[in-house]
């Protein structure tokens, strides 16, 4: 299962592939190497992960 690690205001959270972000509604669609795809309702964004 493709995981993700986010940066939020409490630290570093790990969310997996169809798991929410904690405390919201946003949901992780597709992880892979370089983005990660999420979405609230019909609305989806990409982000391009951080290459470090």
């Amino acid at each position: 299962m493709n995981t993700a690690i986010f940066r939020s205001k409490d630290g570093f959270v790990v969310v997996s592939v169809g798991q929410t972000l904690p405390d919201t509604k946003v949901t992780v669609k597709e992880v892979t190497a370089t983005s990660a795809t999420l979405s609230l309702g019909n609305n989806s964004k990409t982000l391009e992960l951080d290459k470090r």
